[in-house]
């Protein structure tokens, strides 16, 4: 297949080319031999299936091949068109999208034409009093499903969806059970872009594209896998329930009203786009037709309130502590990293105070491991932040399209941070409320805290009381 993208309105589209067949094929759900050979297979990487289109000038042909280890008689297949060119996933209410749903379980005819009204559930078209023009069969062979469609290119009973030699349309493709919405699989409607060519096929029956979306569909998942698994680790080797014990504490104002509002700004922030981060992935919309907005807003309110505030907050007395990386740090964390592998006992203290310095031990504020975690969040908020606007203004952001090599690229960069990212952000929650750490979380809340002082001998003649009230960093 000559596989292109083009930039501008339609700048993350692939286009996919229906072709003109030499051979017409038979819809029964089986591939006859050279039924599908004048036309290319492409690799479809979200629904994992391979597909082809054709047409015979009057109908358009359409083909997937798919593994499925478990098949069911509520397994399905959809293929979606976007009338309008709007790109919504789904369409509106006031403009829905038009889908062929394919499915066994209708009976002789597998398929039903129905419209796709946004957020909610499709609606059938002889839910609607109309007929189903389009024909399909949904077969299962040799460990995998086969659908074949039938769809006349003359308008439905709606009056809407003529297709034609020469027109272009917006299309997707969806897999999945009925009522199992965490299987389902789904592109949207910004990324593959139907033509329907006047020439026939001449070229590589099967077209190889890279699949980095279905790398990071199977692979990311690991990422929380990896994470959970460094928790428990954690939690057996170190013994993170038990705080250690110490016999004076200093009080300190560990944070700034700028460090804490920019905190609990994002701390909400990215909860609400982790949960319709989430309803988007696995096509299940918690806010209803409102998720994709929510998700958005939330993207707003980390770069117009959450960013200046933690901009300020570091420039006020925190870049020390948390952007600038020392030959302590690296030595501390190869030190951390062999008491995490029990190759030794120590553990190089931080958050704690040094008296005689009338400061933080070392200037070890935290951990420091904490530094390349900020550096971090800053690179994946800000790609994701890149990749998200990209895919919700694709008309402003032509170029990262240009840069990655199109929307699947995209998506996939954007879905690999996710499950980077939330891995990360759950390693933090439980770092955070583990014992040892409940001091310094009221700090966050209330600004100052009381922290351990450590034990030295410069420190030992030092009176608590002559630092009853410290502020750190200024």
């Amino acid at each position: 297949m000559s596989q292109a993208f083009l930039y501008g309105a339609s700048a993350q589209q692939v286009v996919i080319r229906a072709y003109r067949a030499e051979v017409v094929p038979q819809i029964d759900g089986l591939i006859s031999e050279g039924e599908w050979g004048d036309t290319p297979l492409i690799r479809e990487t979200v629904t994992r299936a391979q597909i082809a289109f054709k047409h015979d000038g009057q109908n358009l042909y359409f083909l997937a091949v798919y593994e499925d280890a478990s098949p069911k008689p509520i397994d399905y297949y959809a293929l979606e068109f976007d009338p309008d060119g709007d790109q919504a996933h789904m369409g509106s209410e006031e403009i829905p999208d038009y889908a062929v749903i394919v499915s066994s379980i209708y009976g002789e005819n597998h398929a039903k034409e129905a419209i796709l009204p946004g957020a909610v559930k499709p609606i059938l078209y002889e839910d609607l009093g109309l007929k189903t023009r389009a024909i399909a069969k949904m077969s299962y062979r040799d460990g995998k499903q086969v659908v074949e469609l039938k769809r006349p290119f003359s308008p439905d009973e709606r009056g809407m969806m003529e297709l034609s030699i020469g027109k272009t349309v917006g299309v997707g493709f969806a897999v999945g059970e009925f009522g199992m919405g965490i299987d389902h699989r789904a592109t949207d409607m910004s990324t593959y872009l139907l033509v329907i060519a006047e020439e026939r096929y001449a070229g590589q029956p099967v077209v190889e594209v890279f699949d980095l979306y279905g790398l990071v569909s199977t692979y990311g998942p690991y990422a929380w896998f990896a994470a959970l698994a460094g928790v428990l680790a954690h939690f057996g080797r170190r013994k993170a329930w038990r705080p250690p014990k110490y016999e004076r504490w200093v009080t300190v104002e560990r944070h700034n009203w700028a460090g804490r509002a920019s905190h609990w700004i994002r701390v909400a922030a990215l909860t609400l786009m982790i949960v319709t981060g989430m309803g988007i992935t696995l096509k299940r919309a918690p806010f209803g037709a409102l998720t994709s907005d929510v998700h958005l807003w939330m993207a707003f309110v980390i770069l117009l309130a959450d960013l200046p505030l933690h901009v300020y907050s570091l420039w006020r007395d925190e870049y020390k502590h948390v952007l600038l990386i020392n030959r302590d740090d690296v030595s501390v964390t190869i030190t951390i990293a062999k008491n995490f592998l029990g190759l030794t006992r120590a553990y190089p203290p931080h958050a704690v105070y040094d008296l005689s310095t009338g400061d933080y031990y070392m200037g070890r504020k935290y951990c420091s491991l904490q530094k390349p975690l900020t550096w971090f969040y800053f690179a994946s908020m800000f790609l994701m932040g890149l990749t998200g606007f990209a895919l919700a203004y694709p008309s402003f952001f032509s170029w990262v399209f240009a840069l990655l090599g199109g929307s699947l690229n995209v998506r996939a960069v954007h879905l690999l941070l996710f499950y980077l990212f939330t891995a990360v952000f759950f390693v933090h929650i439980y770092l955070s409320l583990i014992p040892a750490n409940w001091n310094r979380l009221v700090a966050i809340v209330r600004g100052k805290c009381r922290i351990p002082v450590l034990s030295t001998p410069e420190s030992s003649n030092v009176e608590v009381a002559e630092v009853k009230d410290v502020r750190d960093g200024s």
